[in-house]
């Protein structure tokens, strides 16, 4: 059996420049949303959002792809995301346990099954971004209930909402991990391998789940930004009604009672 290895390591890769330098040094091929290559007669996929996944290689070579691939990583992870299974060539191709059954177990076959193994890490990714903001704001409902008051300045609360909603950006748009990947409009026969690990790992259940959760987080934030809106214009109003009361009080000195 071999070893197979979903692994996140950054926000993006610059694409272009490493697909430049697998087929240059790795038997390099692009497809649509992927690259594919060789290190140590080996498969490696890579894709445009950070993640790659490898065949049949050990920790020391995947360790040495890590390195292979560190100059084109855009916002390297503090924290990178690793998931194992395992693989083997049968006649029927399934996804159980963790162990990943081929059939036929050629590069094609695999590069569909590294889809959802990728969209799977990717989205760990993210889950852990969510967790980070769930556990920033979590004070915030609770100070109100306490206090009354949230405690957040303007500049703070457009500060989470502006990474809420790159977070659902990237999620629901720039990386493209609600629809099946185009890869397999030129492959559709090769489309249920795809299926069956996105569904293995619950990816759109998953994804559904994360942005029910940020959504939650947004309407506290919207809340708390419609309270400070309304705060300003109270604060606005009582100007004005100083102004105005400033203003009747010089008439009257002024063209009523003759003080200056």
């Amino acid at each position: 059996m071999d070893r197979v290895t979903a692994i996140c390591l950054c926000k993006e890769f610059e694409f272009r420049k490493l697909s430049e330098f697998f087929i240059r040094e790795h038997e390099g091929f692009v497809y649509r949303g992927a690259l594919t290559g060789r290190y140590d007669g080996h498969l490696v996929v890579v894709f445009d959002f950070g993640c790659l996944v490898t065949w049949g290689h050990t920790p020391q070579q995947l360790e040495a792809i890590k390195q292979l691939v560190f100059p084109y990583m855009n916002t390297p992870l503090s924290q990178i995301v690793v998931d194992e299974f395992s693989s083997e060539t049968t006649d029927l191709a399934m996804i159980k346990n963790d162990h990943i059954r081929l059939a036929g177990g050629d590069d094609l076959e695999k590069l569909a099954f590294s889809f959802g193994l990728a969209q799977s890490v990717k989205l760990d990714e993210f889950e852990q971004r969510a967790e980070q903001t769930i556990s920033d704001t979590y004070h915030i409902p609770k100070r109100i209930a306490d206090h009354g008051v949230s405690g957040l300045s303007r500049r703070e609360i457009a500060q989470l909402r502006g990474r809420l909603f790159v977070a659902q950006s990237d999620i629901n748009l720039k990386f493209d991990l609600l629809d099946t990947p185009e890869f397999f409009w030129e492959f559709p026969e090769l489309e249920d391998r795809y299926t069956m690990s996105s569904n293995y790992l619950d990816v759109k259940r998953r994804i559904d789940v994360l942005n029910k959760r940020l959504e939650v987080i947004h309407g506290i934030l919207e809340m708390l930004a419609e309270e400070h809106n309304h705060s300003h214009s109270a604060t606005l109003e009582w100007i004005i009604i100083w102004l105005i009361a400033f203003e009747v009080v010089v008439f009257f000195a002024h063209d009523i009672f003759k003080w200056f």
